[in-house]
This record gives structure tokens, sequence and C-alpha cells, in this order.
């Protein structure tokens, strides 16, 4: 539940602890994820340093402003005291956020070291995730000689294999299993090793975690 600004003011340490959270910032790092479907805010973030149970701690989700922090950037606070256990690991926002970006921000009584995580809201963020071998641009769970000859062919242009090779953002990023950038003849070298089973091409063939949502977006050259 949003709390309004008045709670913010009730005392010199509440607004000492928010002062600080808002001068804080970071890189998003996917500590932290949002689930549109359920308006979940997932928490993976490690907790502030100095701690104590009983001090109060405070826990900030704000939309990201150039501006002054208004009233209507706070999505939630929380400024109870800390009892020892974790109660910023999930939050549930009030409404679905809207795309943009957004700070987590955690502090309070006697914290040393203030967390500050940003992350993102988009329609393709549901937080899912799909795994997936890389150079296995077929997705049959597995490397093989086709996606060698797959990887080569869209190296040198080939209709066909571009089709295939650029279905999807995951199957563009399967491809290129020397993360260089590019799709190219090295590509498909480590693959067609790695199908029969050449340790060192097999170290480029890992499995990879990915967005699942990007199994639905096709590929298209920035």
């Amino acid at each position: 539940m949003k709390n309004s600004l008045t709670k913010l003011l009730v005392s010199c340490a509440a607004v000492m602890s928010v002062a600080a959270l808002m001068a804080v910032s970071a890189y998003a790092d996917d500590a932290v994820t949002y689930d549109k479907a359920s308006k979940t805010i997932t928490n993976g973030a490690a907790a502030p340093a100095g701690l104590e149970s009983g001090k109060q701690i405070t826990i900030l989700v704000q939309k990201e402003t150039d501006s002054a922090l208004t009233e209507g950037d706070i999505i939630y606070i929380n400024q109870d005291a800390f009892t020892g256990t974790v109660p910023w690991a999930t939050i549930v926002t009030a409404d679905e956020l809207a795309n943009g970006n957004y700070y987590l921000k955690m502090g309070g009584e006697g914290v040393t070291a203030i967390t500050s995580e940003l992350f993102e809201v988009s329609d393709g963020e549901s937080g899912e995730k799909v795994t997936a071998i890389m150079g296995d641009v077929d997705r049959s769970g597995g490397v093989a000689a086709k996606d060698a000859m797959l990887i080569a062919r869209y190296a040198v242009g080939n209709e066909a294999a571009i089709a295939i090779v650029d279905k999807s953002v995951n199957s563009h990023k399967l491809a290129d299993v020397d993360g260089n950038g590019t799709i190219a003849a090295k590509d498909a070298m480590l693959v067609a090793r790695a199908a029969v089973g050449n340790e060192t091409a097999m170290g480029y063939t890992v499995e990879v975690e990915l967005d699942a949502a990007d199994d639905e977006v096709p590929y298209t050259a920035e």
C-alpha cells in the first residue's frame, strides 16, 4: 500500500534516510525485475549494510526522473521497523506499472551503504526465462551439422538461412556463438567442431538463459 509523503516527514531520521535514497543512483543489472501480470516486483538485491533489528528501514520504489521527486513519482514506500526478516523480497504494486525505468532503493537508520537498483518495465518483460544451447539455431536441443550449415549460409546472405536465424531475437543470439556481435564463418566453424565433439569448440556451445519473450520478437538489425 502506497503511503503519502506525510509519513516521510514524521521524523528527522525519515527525512534524512529518504533524502539519502533519492541521491543514490545505480545501473540496471537484473537484480530487480517486474512482472506485469501479477504486478509484482521481485527484489534480489542485497540488504543494506548496517541494518539492525528494531531500527527503521526505508524501502522506496520511484519513477526515474531528471527533475525534483514529487509524490506522484513514488510508487511504493515502507518505513516500518526492521524485524530481522526480509520484507522486500517481493512487492506488489497497487496498479500495473507503465513502461519505463524505475528505482528500488533501500536504506534506514544505521545503514552504512544504501542499496539502489534501476529496473525497466516493458511490454516484453514477464520475468519468464527459457534455456537454450549456443549454436542451436533450429532449437532441436543440441548443436548439429545443420546448425553450422545455417550459420554459414546466413553469413553469406542466404535468404532461407536468414529467415531462420532472424526468426527471433533469441535465434539470432544463439547463432553468434563467439559473442562478438557478428554472425560469421567463425561461428559456423565452432558449431561444426562442437557437433563432432571438439572440446575447445564445445566451450562455446554452452547452455544459456534467455528472455522467453524474445522468442516471439523477430530480429531486426539496429
